[in-house]
């Protein structure tokens, strides 16, 4: 539990350590420990250095205050603004689609600035609970006027217990509730607990700027460009592309345009989040999604026929979120990229998606130990499979010796030219799909917003996009060639490789396999902009059963 003893000598006239100071999360020291004559058991004196609590932050937000009223406004002016004549460019349709959108919620619901000030949130303390808190106060004030302890300071406090027993018992049933209602949602559980058991001692982030974010954006380019001229200045001068390792017989040429009930789908299972350069919120877009069917299909389905992805879904927000609260917020390196997309983008990504997954599992594309991203190949299932090799190993009397391979930032250095030879060579994508994807790949963009302030404009010459709908699948195709250089047992998720072999006490050579595998492995990523990060890769030496 991580829980600190700090006495360490003797507290007690017959030379026992009885009395103990035991901290959690909090940086203390023993300074000394005295007999004061007083008891037999001796003083204990320490410091203990607490964060403060700071006031609540103050931050500026922009924000549209809609109501019931001023969404039917909303949809009214909405329909009364011409649709675009077909036939049009993608581009010129869908910028008049998000103009109207953005004209007539401006007119009914302009953006307001308001200063917030953030205070952390307690949805456990009810009317009740405060009414009782009041009670606690109003008793206090009566016990300063007076000082009479047999009345009012009885008083207050029995209203404190009564007011810390709600409190424990409101906070209790509040989590109890939500973990029994989410019982089967692991990754909400997982957040909640986290929640429960790691306190943030420390909120605190970079104030927002313009300068801040620009700031930003060049750290996170600047990471980008360093791994890539660093993998660049390993590769040989005369590496050639590694050559297909088949050539598809069956390839997708042109995608099937979408239909009404198809498109209603898709929208539905979309996640309702609005990005900032979506004309409207997300939330207001499904509401009144009928009203927005036809334009949308039109859309859609311009985008598949035309193979051009629109340029205005191909720029992504970028927020900075410091990794860990207890981390120092004025460094850069301590925080991570979070993209975000329009809303538009995930609806053509989604279809798209959808139509790429039947080919690659109709043709059984797909590498066999890949999970993630994947209908039926999960954490759940990946685990499964390298436990019970583990086991079988165990089962025959060897040692298994496990590799765990971690690559930086490997999302976001991905070469576009090889991604694209691979979608074509090794997946069969051909025709219009392939010169769709490499609209969708190519000039991308990207800025850092930070409350209401933004950088400019940067270009994306690499990688997938983050928080994508297509970003994960197009890198598990980027990936398939791995499976063939490596040769040992393993298994691929996401970004992380696993390899494992079974030893036998008395013949190591197989280490020397494993070994030269990763070798191998480094290599194929070094030709391919990936690199392998040597401070998180790990081997493990398992010699007991797991239960």
């Amino acid at each position: 539990m991580d829980f600190q003893q700090h006495v360490t000598q003797p507290t007690h006239n017959r030379g026992h350590t009885l009395d103990l100071v035991i901290t959690y999360g909090l940086s203390t020291g023993v300074s000394s420990v005295v007999d004061l004559a007083i008891s037999d058991h001796y003083c204990v004196f320490f410091n203990v250095t607490s964060q403060i609590q700071q006031e609540a932050s103050v931050r500026t937000v922009r924000k549209r205050y809609l109501t019931p009223e001023v969404a039917a406004s909303f949809i009214d002016l909405f329909k009364q603004t011409p649709a675009q004549i077909l036939p049009a460019p993608c581009d010129f349709i869908v910028d008049h689609f998000n103009n109207r959108l953005q004209s007539s919620i401006d007119a009914v619901a302009p953006f307001k600035t308001k200063t917030l000030r953030t205070t952390p949130k307690m949805p456990w303390k009810t009317d009740d609970i405060k009414g009782l808190k009041q009670n606690c106060r109003r008793a206090e004030r009566k016990y300063r006027r007076t000082n009479l302890i047999i009345n009012h300071k009885d008083n207050l406090k029995e209203q404190l217990q009564i007011y810390n027993n709600s409190v424990k018992w409101a906070r209790t049933s509040y989590f109890s509730k939500i973990i029994s209602e989410n019982k089967n949602n692991p990754k909400f559980l997982f957040k909640t607990i986290d929640i429960l058991i790691n306190t943030d001692f420390n909120k605190s982030s970079m104030p927002s700027s313009n300068a801040a974010c620009e700031d930003f954006a060049d750290h996170f380019m600047g990471k980008i460009d360093a791994i890539r001229s660093n993998i660049s200045s390993m590769q040989n001068t005369d590496l050639n592309r590694p050559p297909a390792l088949y050539l598809p017989e069956e390839t997708l040429e042109s995608f099937v345009l979408v239909d009404g009930e198809m498109l209603g789908r898709v929208v539905s299972q979309v996640n309702t989040t609005t990005c900032l350069l979506d004309p409207i919120p997300t939330s207001l877009f499904k509401t009144f999604y009928g009203f927005f069917e036809s334009e949308l299909l039109n859309i859609v389905n311009c985008s598949l026929q035309m193979r051009v992805f629109p340029s205005s879904c191909k720029t992504a927000v970028v927020r900075p979120l410091l990794k860990k609260s207890q981390l120092d917020p004025k460094n850069l390196e301590n925080y991570r990229p979070v993209s975000n997309l329009p809303f538009l983008s995930k609806i053509t990504e989604k279809r798209v998606a959808t139509q790429l997954h039947e080919f690659l599992n109709a043709h059984n594309i797909l590498e066999k130990y890949q999970s993630g991203f994947r209908t039926n190949h999960s954490t759940e299932t990946a685990l499964l499979k390298i436990v019970n090799d583990l086991r079988l190993n165990y089962d025959s009397q060897k040692l298994s010796v496990l590799g765990l391979l971690d690559l930086i930032t490997a999302f976001d250095t991905v070469d576009h030219q090889i991604l694209l030879d691979r979608l074509r060579s090794l997946v069969g994508l051909s025709g219009n799909v392939l010169k769709w994807f490499y609209s969708y790949l190519t000039d991308r963009h990207f800025y850092v917003s930070m409350d209401t302030c933004s950088s400019k404009i940067h270009e994306i010459s690499c990688g997938v996009p983050q928080r994508s709908i297509l970003g994960p699948i197009l890198f598990n195709l980027y990936l398939l060639p791995l499976g063939e250089v490596i040769a040992v047992d393993f298994h691929i998720y996401a970004d992380d490789t696993q390899l494992y072999i079974a030893v036998s006490p008395d013949d190591l050579e197989p280490i020397n396999t494993l070994l030269n595998c990763i070798l191998d492995i480094k290599s194929w990523m070094a030709e391919n902009f990936l690199q392998l990060n040597q401070d998180k890769t790990e081997v493990l030496i398992i010699n007991k059963v797991l239960r």
